[in-house]
């Protein structure tokens, strides 16, 4: 339907472009539209200025709008869209606004009517002559969401003596909210986040499973403490080892004994200490021979 109204337009505005200052620059119609309201606080508005230019006077690339909204502010850049039929083309641009600073109040009357200073068009021609023209908003209408001071009980006495079923303050405007609306319907988020939760439990489960049984294996497979007897055979083993006949292997030895003692394997002592403080070093295959005797009189007493 725009675009069978387009075209008439287009087709009118040729057949009069001959006679009219703004074809002669190029300009076949230029008009700004805004739906007159009445508007809410805060409720967004829709403005548009549609430039139908001859294409053959100019390039409809270089047409530029610029205009003022005060009080209102636009939510985003303007869009713009192109139309062409024949000889003509129809550039739009869309503007979204809304209002919620101070200044859109209406103040202590219920409405109030906005006029937006004019739009400037500005673009060249085919001889590169920069040309301008504005266009006239048309006025709109705000309405306050809630009553002036004459609705509102002046003083807490007059309050108190309003009968109960008056509202202490009446409201023109509805201010019930919106049914809420979902990008994605709450029961399929929730469906897909539980179906997520439970794929990290079984990824966890998988990813730990190996990882408790070599814990379970480690101390499954530790060595068991060793008794001080046992620790004792084994630092004379070690000191052996570094340094047969050195200060640390007369000290294990003598180490040895004392625990023989407390092991109850009395034979053994003397031949342990005799080992250890000889006059000669004792020898690794001397502490072997010690160590072997030693294990076997332990296993038997155990």
């Amino acid at each position: 339907m725009r675009q069978l109204a387009f075209g008439a337009l287009a087709a009118l505005a040729l057949m009069v472009a001959p006679t009219s200052a703004g074809a002669a620059s190029g300009i076949v119609r230029a008009q700004a539209t805004l739906p007159p309201g009445p508007y809410l606080f805060g409720e967004q508005i829709t403005a548009d200025v549609d430039v139908l230019v001859n294409t053959k006077l100019v390039d409809p690339q270089t047409v530029r709008v610029e205009t003022r909204f005060f009080p209102y502010q636009p939510l985003a850049a303007p869009r713009r869209t192109e139309t062409v039929d024949g000889s003509v083309a129809d550039v739009r641009f869309r503007y979204v606004l809304a209002c919620v600073s101070l200044e859109c109040l209406t103040g202590s009357k219920l409405e109030r009517k906005v006029q937006f200073t004019p739009a400037r068009i500005r673009y060249r021609d085919r001889r590169q002559h920069v040309w301008k023209r504005t266009v006239n908003w048309p006025a709109i209408r705000e309405i306050s969401r809630v009553g002036n001071d004459q609705i509102r009980p002046a003083t807490a006495s007059q309050a108190r003596f309003a009968l109960p079923s008056e509202p202490l303050l009446q409201l023109p405007a509805s201010v019930v909210a919106p049914s809420p609306s979902y990008r994605l319907s709450p029961l399929l988020l929730a469906l897909v986040l539980a179906g997520l939760a439970a794929g990290v439990l079984v990824a966890t489960f998988f990813v730990a499973r190996p990882v408790l049984a070599l814990a379970r294996r480690g101390r499954g497979s530790a060595a068991p403490e060793l008794s001080p007897l046992e620790q004792a055979i084994a630092a004379v083993e070690e000191a052996a080892r570094r340094q047969a006949g050195g200060a640390e292997h007369r000290e294990a030895l003598a180490l040895l004994a004392r625990e023989l003692r407390r092991a109850h394997l009395l034979d053994l002592v003397h031949s342990t200490r005799k080992l250890a403080w000889s006059e000669q070093a004792p020898s690794a295959a001397a502490s072997r021979g010690l160590l072997a005797e030693v294990r076997a009189a332990a296993r038997s007493v155990s």
